[in-house]
């Protein structure tokens, strides 16, 4: 019985999945150990410069604007795999070069380095899941890769504790598993990209013209305002991974130790409830799910903003666990049903840049708005929410009746 259950359960999603899975854990137990306490990393070794240290974070995210246009052609183009395991390379070169760096220039280059490989990477691992993935499962897969990534997240930052005394060791331990990933995803996963499959029947090369047509001026319209209606999000999430663990800092003598509770409660919450959330919402209106998300955000943000207490910031972390689960699963959804097969790395690779914007300009705005008072800076966030909500709701409606 057990047998056939286990058998049920590896055959459901084909191998490609459970690699990715796997690799997914590995890699996100290490990168939420580093997380929570990078920018107080970064800090110390630019001598304490709040703005310098926003500055070098901000350049990852720049590379990966630079760079996403490009990776998304280019998996298009040449395929899931080949660009999966240059994009891993990249980043363990980066987290193997964060140990030795001593310069803001080689932090800074580095840096850039890791951006790289993240925009590389992630358009193409989505894109991938979409490939391998039919329509009627595509967002438990989504919700699946999600939970997994915040189970390393629970374990993450309370390891993280067991490195206290040399912060590098955790940069060593996250090139380990990237190294790790890579080897599996070289012996395990087939390509899955559309125009491979087209290629190889019809004996073409990558550098032949592409048997499909290009994005058309109506399509990235649709696209590009998406984005924008997602750029809520993203700026809010910019802020908790650098302008809120040094507000943390400065409200709180033991502040590396509720930073992991903070961390590990929300991730606890989002492995209990996602997967529950994401099959009771899956038959509403994806836009009023989406409007629901964006409202818990905007009660989440006014919390941070206007509360000092580790009690009201647990709350807080329910709440983003609930918006996390019912939100962020249906907007990579909807951008898998938006995109053409053959156009799926473009589309999340534009997507994804709503991210890299934020985490490029986000901490030096919110750095600035946090000079004159926290409040201000979340009270923005909850006011960009509430737009971006509304916004959503109609955007969807429109596209639904055309």
């Amino acid at each position: 019985m057990v047998n056939n259950q286990f058998l049920a359960l590896a055959g459901r999603y084909p191998i490609t999945i459970w690699v990715r899975l796997l690799g997914e854990l590995l890699t996100c137990l290490t990168s939420s150990m580093i997380a929570p306490f990078l920018a107080i990393y970064l800090n110390e070794k630019m001598g304490n410069s709040v703005l310098t240290t926003m500055i070098i974070i901000g350049l990852q995210p720049l590379a990966d604007i630079i760079c996403t246009l490009l990776g998304g052609g280019l998996t298009d183009r040449f395929g899931r795999k080949p660009i999966m395991v240059f994009s891993l390379t990249f980043q363990l070169l980066a987290m193997l070069g964060y140990i030795i760096a001593t310069d803001v220039w080689e932090i800074a280059i580095i840096t850039i380095l890791n951006g790289v490989g993240r925009s590389f990477y992630i358009p193409a691992a989505k894109a991938q899941i979409a490939d391998a993935i039919d329509n009627e499962h595509r967002a438990e897969v989504f919700g699946l890769f999600s939970t997994i990534s915040y189970i390393g997240s629970a374990v993450g930052p309370l390891c993280s504790f067991l490195f206290m005394k040399d912060l590098s060791l955790l940069f060593l331990l996250s090139a380990c598993s990237i190294f790790i990933y890579l080897i599996l995803f070289c012996w395990k996963v087939h390509e899955s990209a559309p125009l491979i499959t087209i290629r190889q029947e019809s004996k073409l090369t990558p550098f032949s013209k592409e048997p499909s047509s290009p994005m058309s001026f109506e399509q990235l319209k649709i696209l590009l305002t998406y984005i924008i209606l997602s750029l809520p999000i993203s700026f809010f999430y910019a802020q908790t991974e650098t302008n809120f663990p040094l507000f943390l800092k400065q409200s709180f003598q033991d502040y590396q130790a509720i930073l992991s509770w903070l961390a590990t409660s929300h991730a606890l919450l989002v492995i209990i409830a996602q997967l529950w959330l994401i099959k009771r919402t899956n038959q509403k209106p994806m836009g009023k799910v989406i409007l629901l998300s964006y409202l818990l955000y905007t009660v989440v943000a006014l919390i941070y903003g206007f509360s000092a207490t580790f009690v009201s910031l647990l709350c807080a972390q329910a709440l983003l666990a609930v918006a996390e689960s019912i939100g962020i699963v249906r907007l990579l959804t909807f951008v898998s049903l938006l995109a053409p097969p053959h156009l799926r790395g473009r589309y999340f690779a534009i997507y994804g840049m709503h991210w890299d914007l934020s985490r490029m300009l986000g901490p030096f705005l919110g750095a600035l708005l946090i000079g004159e008072s926290r409040m201000l800076l979340f009270f923005v966030a909850a006011i960009l929410f509430i737009i971006g909500g509304l916004g959503q709701i109609h955007f969807m409606k429109k596209i639904n009746r055309n």
